[in-house]
């Protein structure tokens, strides 16, 4: 990707990534590590991809980039104050850029208590379609 980004940048348009790109290493790294120190590289490449892909001036994250990254705190990250703040932040920074899919739910529901779950969706059920309409509205 870094590889990739540094061509397109020298002039290689042919090199720029798309998000599609992204979230290729965003599936990659949810699906590394088999010790602890393993793990913590490969979320460290997660959370520095997909701030990559928010801050791009050409891309930006989408449905899948949100739920991967989701998988990957689940997979990678233990269970602790601090990744419950992560996910309820990214989970909001989702809805106001309405980009709440069935996966983005999906991971959601598997990676956090069903209180804090239920918490975050305010009160309306869980299903995709019962869902504020801004929340989704950016979903392709």
């Amino acid at each position: 990707l870094h590889r990739m980004e540094s061509e397109y940048r020298a002039g290689n348009s042919a090199c720029r990534p798309n998000v599609i790109s992204y979230n290729a290493v965003l599936n990659a790294a949810a699906f590394c590590g088999r010790d602890e120190r393993e793990q913590e590289e490969a979320f460290k490449v997660a959370i520095q991809t997909f701030d990559e892909l928010r801050m791009s001036n050409y891309l930006q994250p989408s449905h899948v980039s949100y739920g991967t990254f989701l998988k990957a705190i689940k997979k990678l990250m233990p269970e602790s104050d601090v990744r419950e703040n992560l996910v309820k932040g990214l989970f909001r920074k989702c809805c106001r850029d309405g980009l709440v899919s069935d996966f983005v739910l999906k991971e959601m529901s598997g990676l956090s208590t069903p209180d804090l779950y239920q918490s975050l969706l305010e009160g309306v059920t869980n299903d995709y379609g019962n869902l504020p309409k801004s929340w989704s509205a950016n979903v392709r």
